[in-house]
């Protein structure tokens, strides 16, 4: 994933674990939800960012991930799954498309290790905001495995729990009024 130039600098790869949702903006669809606005906030300041999760098989995904590509995120490692539609986030408009508020698709324990394996070369991993024990603990042991700083997010809902945590993990959460974009771009 990195490639590096003649003065030896290889840039940083940040892997970002969460699914993306949809959100109807100006009359399409763009990438939205936590993961994703933190990936594409990653690709405005730094190396290369791959996104990892789960979204459905079907035209919003299409232009999701296609949104995703314009801001610099890579999806190779996000699993299309045809059972279940794209969240997308209407705006109220009830225009038939599945509602956000019933949040993105979950990616599976298996499926970030999976993914982990095409994708060793990082050297951030943050895994947005998840309480799936299964998913911190194959995120935990990726980074330890790979030396990289591990970077858990928390965005509602309790703090997670690393096993075994290594020493070079942060948890964050957004203070108590910030606003979910401006956290991602803190992030």
């Amino acid at each position: 994933l990195t490639v590096e130039r003649g003065d030896g600098y290889a840039p940083q790869v940040i892997v970002v674990i969460g699914s993306p949702l949809g959100r109807i903006s100006a009359g399409r669809i763009v990438a939205d939800g936590f993961a994703s606005l933190v990936a594409l906030a990653a690709a405005g300041s730094a190396g290369t960012v791959q996104l990892v999760g789960r979204i459905g098989d079907d035209p919003a995904a299409d232009a999701v991930l296609q949104d995703l590509a314009r801001g610099g995120v890579g999806h190779v490692a996000i699993l299309r799954d045809s059972a279940h539609a794209t969240p997308i986030d209407d705006g109220g408009t009830a225009t038939g498309a599945v509602v956000a508020s019933l949040g993105p698709l979950a990616a599976e324990a298996a499926d970030v290790e999976l993914a982990l394996r095409y994708l060793t070369d990082f050297s951030v991993l943050v895994l947005a905001d998840t309480d799936d024990a299964s998913v911190v603990r194959v995120a935990t042991e990726a980074a330890a495995w790979g030396e990289a700083d591990l970077i858990m997010i928390r965005v509602s809902g309790p703090e997670p729990a690393m096993s075994d945590p290594a020493s070079r993990s942060l948890v964050l959460a957004p203070d108590e009024h910030e606003p979910e974009r401006a956290f991602a771009d803190r992030v």
